[in-house]
């Protein structure tokens, strides 16, 4: 009987190790994030080659910010910090977690890494509906890591998780 353990098992198993090592990493990182409600409104992308998601932005207007404090020689980094809820051209100002982003013409924070929230194809137009003006006050929870990368985990909408707010929809 021959090894199963022989050059060519090895790396044909290889990319799968990789990529279940990569997203229990993932995993573990929003688990063990910082958790922030952010207000949220729906854009269109323009992408429809992209897949099934909701296209997202989140609302920092609504928070102090430094960003109009750049002149065009600056560079356009910024953060916003968890637990202060501002946002600060100098991450080393914030007091615990925050959120990578820029200053979009010296006035808008815009993180770089919630901007879609994956849905099932079925409840998507339906949700889509919803962000772009049909509930009152959407928001995302949003999961922020030690590296100031933010993970989406939940869509409240009504004061609901998406998913009992579509069960309270349909019926």
């Amino acid at each position: 009987m021959r090894k199963f353990w022989n050059k060519t098992n090895f790396l044909l198993c290889l990319p799968v190790v990789v990529w279940v090592a990569w997203a229990a990493a993932v995993h573990l990182s929003v688990a063990n994030g910082a958790k922030v409600v952010l207000p949220v409104h729906g854009f269109d992308p323009r992408d429809i080659l992209a897949g099934r998601y909701l296209a997202i932005r989140a609302d920092y207007d609504a928070f102090p910010s430094e960003c109009y404090r750049l002149t065009d020689k600056d560079p356009t980094g910024a953060f916003f910090c968890i637990g202060d809820d501002r946002v600060v051209l100098d991450k080393s100002r914030c007091s615990g977690r925050f959120i990578t982003g820029y200053c979009e013409r010296r006035k808008h924070f815009r993180d770089i890494s919630v901007n879609r929230f994956y849905v099932s194809e079925k409840s998507a137009r339906l949700l889509e509906n919803a962000v772009n003006g049909r509930v009152k006050d959407p928001r995302v929870v949003v999961s922020a890591d030690k590296n100031g990368r933010a993970y989406p985990v939940d869509l409240i909408l009504d004061g609901l998780p998406y998913k009992e707010w579509l069960k309270t929809v349909k019926k």
